[in-house]
Parts: C-alpha cells; sequence; structure tokens
C-alpha cells in the first residue's frame, strides 16, 4: 500500500522541476549533482539550496512551501 502524499511530497516535486528548470538535466539521471555544484558556484546559492534540501531523502529534512516560496520571492526581487 502506497503512504498518502504529504506537503513534503509536493516539495519535493517542485524542486525536481526547480531542479530540471536550472540545470536543464533531469534531477535523478546523469550529471546532475554536478550541475547542482556548479550552480552553487556560479548561480543563486539559495536556489541550489532550495533544490538540494527539496530532494531530501528524508522529508521532514526537506523546506517547507513558505521557505520556497520566500526564497524564489527573493530571487525574483534581485532578477
Amino acid at each position: 500500500m502506497r503512504a498518502a502524499p504529504v506537503p513534503a511530497s509536493d516539495v519535493f516535486s517542485l524542486c525536481a522541476v526547480l531542479a530540471h528548470a536550472a540545470t536543464g538535466e533531469h534531477p535523478f539521471e546523469g550529471a546532475f549533482f554536478a550541475q547542482v555544484e556548479s550552480i552553487m558556484l556560479r548561480g543563486p546559492k539559495a536556489l541550489a539550496h532550495i533544490i538540494d534540501r527539496g530532494l531530501a531523502l528524508d522529508p521532514r529534512a526537506r523546506p517547507t512551501p513558505a521557505d520556497i516560496l520566500a526564497t524564489l520571492g527573493r530571487l525574483s526581487r534581485r532578477a
């Protein structure tokens, strides 16, 4: 039996989409994690941090939807 989705499931999915948008790579194929390191070095560290935390295996380690929204809001104001 499958576990019921929880907000951390949505966060994981959102971060997978953000990761793909930021790197052009599927987050679980190829050199994705090297791409995340590259984003951390050359791009918005906050975005890379949210992606990294959002894809954590432990749902309790993932950011809340509010954390993601706040981070994306700060990044969009800088652009």
